[in-house]
């Protein structure tokens, strides 16, 4: 039995599973953070297929992390604290980041120096053991509190224009004694989020989607769902005056005037961008949207090539 039909085997009601149509287009978060940024960088990524992005030690380094801590955190919750706590995590990291340098559909192969490598390695060592410490593991991760439901739990919503949402829990955490729902999404980082960072909608809203998904597919209420981002930084602020931890929690806004905040964006990105019958739209000219400062052009792929010249407009 898996641990999602455990979860269930005691609910009244049955999960709302749903398979979704394969012949609908399916649409991710980060499809939609990358229209309202900049609806233009969509265009050439999704309608034109100009895939000219490329990796960055920053990405592997994170998809290693989050598989060496969902490995430590489904073990912690099913088979106990001795038996996660014996992992050769730092191996399960070093191992996780070597695949992805060495995939060969990873352009950067090759081209990292075994300098940068070590420093990300040691990096990851340093979370690992910060997350991994006894009063730590039993602050953010108490499994006498929480029973696991699942890890990366695939979300799959029927949404409209024909359309279907895609994604993937980090965790989901279910209360022992409350039945209450914990959604937790990993965030690796370079330091802890700032202000901005921690105001920024179109990083909230991804957990404020998650939760009003997951109320409608399960069926569990609203009001019985935590979300909130784990922030790992692999540097500490020099100088800072307080002392700093290898985890920051964020938990944004999420009553319901958010979540509607949060519904209505999202709807706004699947009115512009595809038609009723789940085509693109093409009436839409995806204009172009540097922002401030052209802090949108800043980690584009198409920054500084023949499709984009990052001025404002059509």
């Amino acid at each position: 039995m898996s641990a999602l039909e455990k979860f269930f085997e005691t609910e009244e009601t049955p999960p709302a599973v749903v398979i979704p149509d394969v012949k609908n287009k399916s649409v991710s978060y980060s499809q939609y953070t990358m229209y309202m940024k900049c609806p233009r960088q969509y265009k050439l990524s999704y309608i034109d297929k100009l895939d000219i992005r490329e990796s960055s030690i920053n990405l592997i380094f994170g998809t290693a992390m989050h598989e060496c801590l969902q490995k430590y955190i489904e073990t912690l919750y099913i088979k106990g604290a001795p038996e996660a706590d014996s992992l050769p995590l730092w191996q399960i990291l070093k191992d996780a980041m070597i695949r992805e340098i060495d995939d060969p559909k990873n352009a950067l192969k090759g081209k990292l120096k075994q300098d940068d490598i070590d420093e990300f390695m040691m990096d990851g060592k340093d979370i690992i053991d910060w997350v991994t410490a006894y009063g730590n593991r039993m602050k953010y991760f108490p499994s006498k509190v929480y029973e696991i439901v699942g890890i990366e739990l695939p979300l799959i919503v029927p949404l409209k224009n024909n359309l279907n949402y895609i994604g993937y829990l980090d965790i989901v955490l279910k209360n022992k004694s409350t039945g209450g729902i914990k959604i937790i999404d990993l965030k690796t980082s370079t330091i802890m989020w700032n202000k901005y960072q921690k105001g920024d909608n179109t990083k909230l809203n991804q957990l404020l989607l998650y939760k009003k998904f997951y109320s409608d597919l399960y069926k569990v209420q609203l009001e019985k769902i935590e979300v909130e981002f784990i922030v790992l930084p692999r540097k500490l602020i020099a100088g800072f005056e307080f002392a700093q931890n290898r985890i920051q929690k964020v938990i944004p806004p999420n009553g319901r005037l958010s979540l509607k905040e949060a519904v209505d964006s999202f709807d706004e990105f699947l009115t512009e961008a595809f038609t009723p019958a789940g085509t693109f739209n093409m009436k839409n000219p995806f204009p172009k949207n540097p922002g401030k400062a052209k802090k949108n052009c800043k980690w584009c792929s198409f920054k500084g090539t023949n499709y984009c010249d990052s001025k404002e407009g059509i």
